[in-house]
């Protein structure tokens, strides 16, 4: 069987599929989530931009609309403000129709301009990857952080509505783990800490 530029077998196709779509599931995890989203953990810039490029160009998600939301989500967690809340929706809305539902609020301005802060705002940024998204231009809104010390006395940098877990500390935000890791896919686009 002979489809598109590469002659494989059935399976090639299916295994080059599930290939493609580990990348893009782990560029969500390691680039969006942890290291966007929770600043949970650094990486390269060389690494950052793969999988920033990778997401844009399989999925068509714009960094600071998925960041913003995901954080409007944790902070207004299970309230009718929580944009994507299986309370509120219904879990099979949710899950069948998540992609609506962030599409949806990434048409709101203020989403964007409140809980999209610290993203990249660069040339290629503003230029290529927003210019096709489906959202309303808004300028990122200048925010200051301030550093402060847990209850433990451990250090974080606290951003407006989001918390940025310095590495190297153990500290939980809203319930989650937000415990940088350095194992699996991950270990290999971490920037080195050492040193």
């Amino acid at each position: 069987m002979h489809l598109g530029f590469l002659s494989l077998p059935w399976w090639g196709y299916a295994l080059v599929t599930l290939g493609l779509t580990h990348v893009t599931i782990a560029s969500v995890t390691i680039f969006l989530h942890r290291h966007q989203a929770h600043r949970a953990l650094d990486l390269h810039p060389i690494a950052s931009h793969f999988l920033r490029f990778w997401l844009w160009l399989t999925t068509g998600m714009v960094t600071r609309e998925w960041v913003a939301i995901h954080r409007k989500h944790h902070a207004k967690c299970e309230t009718p403000e929580d944009p994507h809340s299986p309370q509120f929706y219904g879990i099979w809305r949710v899950l069948l129709e998540g992609a609506e539902l962030y599409r949806s609020e990434t048409r709101n301005a203020a989403t964007l301009q409140r809980y999209g802060h610290d993203t990249p705002d660069d040339w290629i940024e503003r230029n290529l990857y927003a210019k096709t998204s489906t959202t309303p231009s808004a300028k990122p809104r200048k925010t200051r952080t301030a550093r402060s010390s847990t209850a433990s006395g451990e250090c974080c940098w606290k951003v407006p509505n989001s918390i940025a877990v310095r590495p190297g500390t153990q500290q939980r935000c809203r319930g989650m783990d937000t415990t940088p890791r350095t194992t699996g896919l991950s270990a290999i686009f971490m920037r080195s800490t050492s040193g």
